[in-house]
C-alpha cells in the first residue's frame, strides 16, 4: 500500500511539473513581500524570476540593485522560495535586509506555491507570460544572462 501511495505522489507531482510547460496556463498565485504585503502572480504580469537558492538569489539581488528596474512598470514580479531557510534566520536577518531594497520580493515562506514550479540547479527560472499563459521559460543562471535581462526589460519598457 506505501509503495502504490508513493508512486502515485511522485505520478501526480510528475504532472504538476510537466504541466508548466510553453503554451500551458499558469495558475494565479499570491504570495506576501517583504513587507507582508500581497503580491499576485496574474493575467497582468508579463514576467516572473523564481530562484529558490541562495546563490542564484544573490545574483539576481545584485543585478537588480546595480539596474535598478522599475519592475512593477515593466509588469516583472521577482519571487523567491525561501522555505528552506530557518524561520529564525528568515524574521531575524533576511526580512530585515530585504526591507532594505529598492523592489518587493514575493516570498514563498512554506514552499507550497512553487513547488511545483520548474527550476533548475543554480539557477533563476525566468517565465514570460501573457495573460497568465506560458510564453517562454528560460533558465539564467549567471550575472551576464540577468543583466540581459533587465535590459531588455528596459528597452520593452520606453
Amino acid at each position: 500500500m506505501r509503495v502504490f501511495l508513493s508512486a502515485t505522489l511522485v505520478f501526480m507531482f510528475c504532472i504538476n511539473v510537466l504541466a508548466m510547460e510553453i503554451g500551458s496556463q499558469f495558475t494565479e498565485a499570491t504570495l506576501e513581500n517583504q513587507f507582508a504585503e500581497p503580491i499576485t502572480v496574474s493575467g497582468e504580469t508579463k514576467w516572473l524570476v523564481f530562484v529558490s537558492e541562495k546563490d542564484i538569489s544573490k545574483v539576481v539581488t545584485e543585478v537588480l540593485q546595480e539596474e535598478k528596474p522599475n519592475l512593477e512598470v515593466a509588469k516583472v514580479i521577482y519571487a523567491s522560495d525561501i522555505s528552506g531557510m530557518p524561520s529564525f534566520i528568515t524574521k531575524m536577518v533576511a526580512l530585515p535586509k530585504m526591507r532594505k531594497y529598492d523592489f518587493k520580493v514575493a516570498l514563498d515562506k512554506e514552499g507550497d506555491v512553487t513547488k511545483a514550479w520548474p527550476r533548475q540547479p543554480g539557477k533563476a527560472t525566468l517565465f514570460a507570460l501573457d495573460n497568465l499563459k506560458i510564453t517562454e521559460i528560460k533558465y539564467l543562471g549567471t550575472k551576464a544572462e540577468v543583466k540581459d535581462f533587465i535590459k531588455t526589460l528596459a528597452v520593452q519598457v520606453k
